[in-house]
Parts: structure tokens; C-alpha cells; sequence
């Protein structure tokens, strides 16, 4: 065996030690930090998830608190009384010939459809600005004309107010102001059922960060050898 050999596998036996001895301090350093900010961390984590939901439910958590019951107005005089309200009974007459049928996804059967139909007095004109226009789902889109049939005459919807694009389904009809999307047969979540949601997300949650964190020992096991 030569010299040059003998010092190569010096070389080398001497940096593999030192290797190891890096990795292993920048694992601890990882681990330290982890520790540091593992508690921060989390109350970040549920920080940002309570932002979210009240972001998203605010107008639910509003009307659980403001509005224990829809508040009834008038087609008539909607326009002058509408203050903002999430949860409304609206009394009109459905203009069923200027309705838009669309279909819904996200249903097993293809042919179910979403109608929105403009909710307006006896005395309204295509050229009179509409206030509210009613969502009517799931319906199948066999059931179209007679469903129209049934829906003459005098209507009152109850639902919470939703947000959709006038110009897109209407071109031909004028916005009033306000305008509403009512989404008839709904009423806002429970301070019960938002309650649960929010249970579920924090348990979900917690299930993420319980299997990150074992698979970060895992990892931090193997590393160590």
C-alpha cells in the first residue's frame, strides 16, 4: 500500500467524523428553533383560523346575534326600507318569464338546475329596475315548466341574501339599488352549527400537526443514526 493511499483514507476517515458532527449540530439548532416557536406557533395557527371563519361567517354570526327571525318587507317598498339585513321575507310576484335556469354541479344526476327568477310588483315593466331576484335549487330540469306553472301569482320568499352577477344573468333588465340575491328555503347557520364547524377544523387541525410532528421525529431519528 502506498503513502498517497494511506494518506488519502486518512483524509477522508478524518472529514467523515466532522461531517456528522455539523449535521447533528445543525439538527439540534433545527430542534432548538422548533422548540422556540412551536408555542407561538400554534397560537398563530388558531389566530389565523378564527380570522378565517369570522371572514368567511361573519354575516352568519351577525344575523345569530342581530337577526333571531327574517326581517319581512314588501316588494314595494323594499328598495326604501332594505338597511342591510342577511336573513329577509320578500312578498312580490315571480316575472317566471324572464327567468335564467343554469345547471348546478356538484350533484349526482346532470339534470339538476339552479332558476333565478326576479321577484317584482304587479305594476312592474321590463324597463322598471328589479330589487330582488329569487334562487330556486335544486330542481330537475324536467321539472321546469311545471314547477312555473306552481309559482304564479303572489310569492313570498324567505331566505338569506346572497351575491351573484346581475348583468350576467339578466343583460336585458335593469339593477335596481339595492339589488338582493334571496336563496329561497334558507336561513343562517346556528351558532351551533358554526360551533361544530369550527370544532372539526381544530380537530383536523390537530390531526395535521400530530402527524407532522411524528414525521418530523421520524426523520430526526434517522438523521441521528
Amino acid at each position: 500500500m502506498d503513502i498517497d493511499h494511506l494518506r488519502f483514507e486518512a483524509a477522508t476517515g478524518h472529514q467523515k467524523p466532522q461531517f456528522e458532527s455539523i449535521m447533528k449540530a445543525l439538527l439540534q439548532l433545527f430542534v432548538d428553533i422548533w422548540i422556540l416557536l412551536k408555542g407561538l406557533w400554534s397560537i398563530l395557527v388558531l389566530v389565523l383560523l378564527a380570522c378565517w371563519l369570522g371572514y368567511h361567517y361573519y354575516k352568519e354570526i351577525r344575523a345569530n346575534i342581530m337577526e333571531p327571525q327574517p326581517t319581512t318587507f314588501a316588494i314595494t317598498e323594499f328598495h326604501s326600507n332594505y338597511q342591510g339585513q342577511y336573513w329577509v321575507r320578500l312578498s312580490g310576484k315571480l316575472a317566471l318569464e324572464h327567468r335564467k335556469v343554469e345547471n348546478v354541479k356538484g350533484y349526482r344526476k346532470s339534470d339538476i338546475v339552479r332558476i333565478f327568477v326576479p321577484l317584482v310588483d304587479t305594476s312592474w315593466f321590463p324597463d322598471h329596475p328589479v330589487h330582488a331576484v329569487v334562487i330556486f335549487e335544486p330542481i330537475f330540469f324536467s321539472d321546469v315548466d311545471n314547477w312555473a306553472k306552481s309559482h304564479t301569482g303572489d310569492f313570498t320568499a324567505t331566505g338569506i341574501v346572497d351575491s351573484y352577477g346581475f348583468r350576467r344573468l339578466f343583460p336585458n333588465l335593469i339593477a335596481g339599488s339595492p339589488i338582493v340575491f334571496v336563496r329561497d328555503g334558507s336561513r343562517p347557520k346556528t351558532f351551533g352549527e358554526l360551533l361544530s364547524l369550527a370544532v372539526t377544523l381544530v380537530l383536523s387541525l390537530a390531526l395535521f400537526l400530530f402527524v407532522f410532528t411524528w414525521l418530523r421525529k421520524k426523520f430526526l431519528n434517522y438523521m441521528r443514526g
